[in-house]
């Protein structure tokens, strides 16, 4: 005859609800991942350019709207108004889904013209511009009044700018905003890039932080590539080698006769070219490991072991399925701790295959794996969950009757346990007139985790990072004494033996002295 704990350890980890279970757990392991893949440090927001030109027919407008990631931004509102001898004349345009939005105003052209421009953004952010003489552009020799045609740029972060990379967020992007004569596109126009060593001027004044136009030429400047539409991204170029800190690269747009725009911009290496982040030290190991384990991985603990444990005992006790299995062979005694085993082994071998995930994924990214002082008393802290809310749930099966009940009375448990136990704690504190943050309320917070089987990851973790942390209060990260606070290895291990034993005891009691 089988052995039956052998036969319900195998009816359990074969039951399609716990291998669900299983992969579920392992699988929140690998959640750990964006701890050691940072995102990059792109800003969301909205950058506009605005472009203008004037000819026999009046005023014409051009508006570009992109994001961070040089994407292009519908919906945004631009209001323009021109001031000249004869009035004020208005326009406005909305951009569309390419970004870009064409407005004109039909007056007689002024080169002596005043502008006043807002532009309104779908969320309601608004910027205002305004300036005289509009008409005026910028060459190598100075500046002077625009021929009929010629572009103007009114506002904007500049037509040449630094986005974010869309497929990799780690790196940054050039994009290039340019009009040609006549609000048509910059076929042919050329972006040219030049590297500035911080260590000589090499004609760049490197401490205003602009180039002088009288050097707008492409002399020593290399392709970036060419313009075949209003708005352009390109990789940023290969880095030049011993560069030193504080250099620039310089970026510039030429017409296709080779004549310079005044369309540049200068960035810093170390902003256009982002440094790795620095190698992940055992300290920060840890740290992520402990972040994880109490504050996502630990969360889903309770809940395994309430569905498992449900699928292997409390689902047969509630249909009268156990009913025919005792008519076997076997004691309530033993058929009960049987079923409880093998619960508490198939979960606990997928925390462990989870928890092993996490110790690889760590591995993986660092080279270096969590520390042991860390991940065996991490991992034993699950053991004491699952077992904890399968002898939970496995007695309140022997006191509910129906499906309904069980499914919802441990789900209510968890929902407490888990997300409203800092109510609680907060009401308590109310009522007990304890100040937020303050030390007695620390000693109320920690005092609750050892009353609380699913923070039991949180008592373990205060004794190894002597801190008390938590994302609802203001102490989060607080440096404490856990022995001040009745945490000690005795106090945790007393604590832990009885939130298995304690559940254990009273299902056992119930499933042999009650029907």
């Amino acid at each position: 005859m089988t052995n039956p704990f052998v036969y319900d350890v195998k009816k359990t980890i074969t039951s399609k609800s716990v291998l669900l279970l299983i992969a579920v757990i392992v699988l929140i392991g690998f959640a750990i991942i964006p701890a050691y893949t940072p995102a990059g440090s792109s800003q969301p927001g909205l950058n506009d350019n605005v472009f203008a030109y004037y000819d026999s027919a009046g005023y014409h407008f051009l508006a570009f709207t992109w994001n961070q990631f040089g994407q292009p931004v519908s919906g945004v509102d631009v209001q323009l108004n021109f001031t000249d001898p004869t009035g004020t004349h208005s326009g406005s345009a909305v951009t569309n889904s390419s970004g870009a939005g064409q407005a004109s105003i039909p007056a007689t052209a002024n080169v002596n013209a005043a502008y006043a421009l807002a532009v309104q953004q779908p969320g309601g952010y608004e910027s205002i511009s305004s300036g005289q003489q509009a008409f005026w552009v910028y060459t190598q020799n100075g500046s002077q009044l625009a021929l009929p045609g010629q572009t103007v740029l009114l506002l904007g972060s500049g037509t040449v700018t630094q986005v974010t990379d869309g497929q990799d967020s780690s790196r940054q992007d050039i994009l290039v905003n340019w009009v040609a004569d006549f609000g048509k596109e910059p076929s042919g126009s050329q972006a040219y890039y030049k590297f500035v060593n911080a260590s000589s001027d090499g004609g760049f004044c490197i401490d205003c932080f602009t180039y002088p136009l009288k050097n707008l030429t492409g002399s020593g400047m290399l392709p970036l590539g060419t313009l075949d539409s209003f708005r352009q991204t390109f990789g940023a170029p290969p880095l030049e080698p011993h560069l030193a800190d504080g250099s620039t690269v310089f970026v510039q747009v030429f017409l296709p006769n080779g004549t310079g725009t005044d369309a540049y911009a200068t960035f810093l290496v170390a902003s256009l070219y982002p440094q790795p982040p620095p190698p992940v030290s055992q300290s920060q190991a840890n740290s992520n490991a402990i972040g994880f384990f109490e504050n996502l991985f630990g969360l889903f603990i309770p809940l395994v072991a309430i569905a498992g444990s449900y699928d292997s005992y409390g689902k047969d006790r509630v249909s009268g399925v156990l009913e025919s299995v005792l008519a076997q062979p076997i004691s309530r005694r033993s058929l009960s701790l049987s079923r409880y085993l093998s619960s508490f082994a198939a979960m606990a071998v997928a925390v462990v295959v989870a928890v092993g995930v996490v110790d690889l994924i760590t591995f993986h990214y660092s080279g270096l794996f969590v520390a042991s002082n860390v991940i065996l008393p991490s991992t034993a802290a699950f053991m004491v969950e699952l077992a904890a809310f399968i002898g939970i749930m496995m007695a309140l099966s022997r006191l509910l009757r129906s499906s309904g009940s069980l499914v919802g009375l441990g789900i209510g448990l968890f929902i407490i346990f888990d997300f409203f136990w800092g109510f609680l704690l907060v009401l308590l504190a109310y009522v007990t007139k304890i100040g937020m943050g303050s030390v007695p309320f620390i000693r109320l917070f920690i005092g609750a985790e050892f009353l609380n089987p699913a923070q039991f990851i949180a008592l373990v973790d205060t004794y190894l990072t002597h801190s008390v942390s938590s994302v609802v209060f203001s102490f989060g990260g607080s440096l404490i004494i856990p022995s001040d606070y009745g945490v000690t290895v005795w106090s945790i291990a007393a604590t832990g033996a009885l939130w298995i034993a304690i559940p254990l005891a009273a299902f056992l009691y119930l499933s042999t002295r009650r029907d």
